[in-house]
C-alpha cells in the first residue's frame, strides 16, 4: 500500500517530463490535470476504472506497436548487429550510455530484474487484486488473461522499446545516462524517424499508459486499505495517491524514489510464500479446468 506512492510518484513524472519536452508544458500543469482525471476515475469506482482501461490501454498499445514496428522494419538489417549488442554488452559490458562508467553483470542483472518486475507486476501480487474483481466461469479462464498482459507487456511492448531505441542510436547521446527527466529516450528515438509526429506520439501514449496505469495503482492500495483498516481508509489513501502524482510530476520528495526497489522487495517476498502455500489449491484448479470432465476447457474448443 504504501509502496504504490513512490510507485505513483515515478509515472507521474515520466509524463510530465515527457510533456514538458514534447509540448513545452509545466509539470506542475500536466501532474494537476492527470490528478483530477485520476480522481474523477478512481472516485467513481471499479466500473468505471474498468470501462476507461478497457479503451485507454489497446488504443495505446496499438498505435506504439505500429510505430515500433516501423522503425524496426526501416532498419531491419540492423537486427542482427543489434541483437548481437544486447548479449555482448550483457556479459561483457562497457562503458555504455553516453560515457557512463560500466557496469558488472550483477548489476545489469540486478536491474533488469527490477524493472522487469515493474514492468510487467510478475510476482507483485497486485494485479490479482483486478482479475478477482473481473466476472469469469473459472479462475483459470481469468489466469490466462494475466499470462497474456505480461506477454504483451514484456515480450513485445519491451522488446520493440529496446529495438528501437538501439537501432536509432540515441543510447549513445552523452546525456542519455542523465536522469530520465531530461529528456526520453524512446520519444527521442521515435522523434528521429518520424521527426516531431514521432514525439508527440510517444507523448500522447505515454499519457494514456501512465493514466491509466494510475488509476488501477490507486485502486490496489485502496483495496489494501479498505482490508486492513476500514472502507474510509481507503478513501483516504486515494486522496494521499492523488496528491502524490501532483508531487511527482513536479520531482518532489525524490528520496523515496530510491526507495521503489527495496519496498518492492517486501511486496515480492510475501506473496512469493503465498504462492508456494497455494500451489496445491492452483493444481487442484488447472486439473479442474483441463482434465476432470472438460467442461470448462471444452467450451473454448467447441
Amino acid at each position: 500500500m504504501i509502496e504504490l506512492i513512490p510507485s505513483i510518484m515515478v509515472q507521474s513524472n515520466s509524463v510530465a517530463s515527457t510533456v514538458n519536452t514534447t509540448f513545452s508544458v509545466p509539470p506542475l500543469i500536466t501532474g494537476i490535470l492527470i490528478a483530477v482525471l485520476a480522481g474523477l476515475v478512481v472516485f467513481g469506482g471499479v466500473k468505471r476504472i474498468g470501462r476507461v482501461t478497457s479503451y485507454l490501454v489497446p488504443i495505446m498499445a496499438f498505435f506504439y506497436i505500429i510505430a515500433g514496428a516501423v522503425i524496426i522494419l526501416i532498419n531491419i538489417e540492423m537486427v542482427p548487429e543489434i541483437l548481437a549488442l544486447v548479449f555482448t554488452e550483457a556479459f561483457n559490458p562497457t562503458a555504455a550510455l553516453g560515457g557512463g562508467a560500466g557496469v558488472v553483470l550483477a548489476e545489469s542483472i540486478r536491474w533488469g530484474f527490477a524493472r522487469g518486475i515493474y514492468s510487467n507486476e510478475a510476482g507483485l501480487g497486485t494485479s490479482p487484486i483486478a482479475h478477482a474483481a473481473a466476472k469469469t466461469d473459472h479462475p483459470i479462464r481469468q489466469t490466462f488473461w494475466a499470462v497474456i498482459q505480461i506477454m504483451v507487456d514484456t515480450l513485445i511492448i519491451c522488446t520493440i522499446t529496446g529495438l528501437v531505441v538501439l537501432m536509432t542510436g540515441v543510447w549513445q547521446h552523452n546525456d542519455a545516462h542523465e536522469d530520465s527527466a531530461r529528456e526520453s529516450l524512446t520519444a527521442r528515438a521515435f522523434e528521429d524517424t518520424f521527426g516531431a509526429f514521432g514525439g508527440g506520439l510517444i507523448a500522447v501514449a505515454l499519457i494514456f499508459f501512465v493514466f491509466s496505469t494510475v488509476t488501477v495503482v490507486i485502486f490496489y492500495g485502496a483495496r489494501q486499505a479498505e482490508f486492513l483498516f476500514g472502507l474510509w481508509a481507503g478513501k483516504v489513501i486515494k486522496v494521499v495517491y492523488i496528491i502524490s502524482i501532483i508531487v511527482g510530476a513536479i520531482g518532489g520528495a525524490t528520496f523515496f524514489w530510491s526507495l521503489l526497489d527495496l519496498t518492492l522487495f517486501f511486496v515480492v517476498l510475501p506473496n512469493l510464500i503465498a504462492v508456494i502455500l497455494m500451489s496445491p489449491k492452483i493444481v487442484e484448479l488447472y486439473n479442474e479446468f483441463f482434465h476432470t470432465d472438460g467442461k470448462y476447457y471444452k467450451k473454448d474448443t467447441e
